[in-house]
């Protein structure tokens, strides 16, 4: 079984066609849980009506929390996650996104691959590739994933994925599940894989993103701050030292974090991000 998490936020434009595009996936068992961040517009009565039509496929949940931001909601989904059998998987549907029907049943494909060479406690992570028409051919060039890599480093400084192309396994469900506020969920399930997971990336395009894919912000260094805070004990030296010494450019001085950045390995990779990297410092 897959759970596909989805979030709602006065999506009413894009709603339905989000919802038919998961309904349509050729991988069949799927459940659908999804939570509105509050919409004032039709959001609310779209689900009701869909819940009402698929009732074995749909489901919703109510959490109340003060934050409306996209992470704190996929946390609370995945704290309210079904927990089933070795074989349930997770995915994520932001804001806007739509679905090819193949996404789930290839995703799956690298996740059993996963499962056969890595231990049943590694956790396991397949990301695909997308596009946002003619504005971003590809969002995993435009956020340099290249080669369907990306090492700790990479991950911290400039979140190589988007969550929505994202299928987990339980084991990184249980460390994923509780964001803290203000992180960006893409950015956190990023940073897990690339500290203690296996990671398969699919070059083709199966998600179509319709919302903003934003600049890389500078709160990247307190978010790092606070994944070293909470996995600490997890790391190994290595891994601990790249992340503090990351997280520590948000105490430095422009020159002093300049130089982190260039010769630490944290220079994001293209001529034009590198630079306003650096600019902004």
């Amino acid at each position: 079984m897959i759970e596909i998490f989805l979030s709602v936020y006065n999506g009413e434009e894009y709603l339905e066609k989000q919802l038919d595009s998961l309904l349509s996936q050729d991988y069949g068992d799927i459940i659908i849980t999804v939570r509105d961040d509050g919409s004032t517009d039709c959001s609310a009565e779209i689900i009701g009506r869909y819940i009402e039509k698929y009732p074995r496929k749909i489901r919703r949940i109510t959490t109340h929390t003060n934050s409306c931001t996209e992470s704190t909601s996929f946390s609370e989904l995945m704290k309210n996650a079904i927990i089933g059998d070795n074989n349930t998987c997770y995915a994520f549907c932001g804001r806007g996104e739509i679905w090819k029907p193949h996404k789930l049943t290839k995703e799956m494909e690298k996740m059993s691959v996963l499962r056969q060479t890595e231990g049943f406690h590694t956790p396991k992570l397949v990301c695909c590739d997308g596009e946002k028409g003619t504005e971003i051919p590809s969002v995993s060039a435009h956020k340099n994933l290249r080669n369907g890599k990306f090492t700790l480093k990479q991950a911290l400084a400039e979140c190589p994925i988007i969550g929505g192309s994202c299928l987990i396994d339980g084991a990184m469900l249980s460390l994923c599940a509780n964001i803290p506020e203000n992180v960006d969920y893409g950015w956190w399930i990023a940073a897990i894989a690339a500290s203690f997971g296996a990671v398969i990336y699919i070059p083709e395009q199966y998600v179509q993103y319709s919302g903003q894919i934003g600049e890389i912000p500078e709160s990247y260094y307190e978010q790092a701050a606070a994944f070293l805070e909470i996995f600490d004990p997890k790391f190994n030296p290595a891994q601990r030292r790249y992340i503090k010494q990351y997280a520590d450019c948000r105490n430095k001085g422009k020159l002093a974090k300049v130089f982190r950045i260039l010769f630490g390995g944290y220079l994001r990779k293209g001529l034009k991000k590198a630079l306003k990297q650096i600019i902004s410092c």
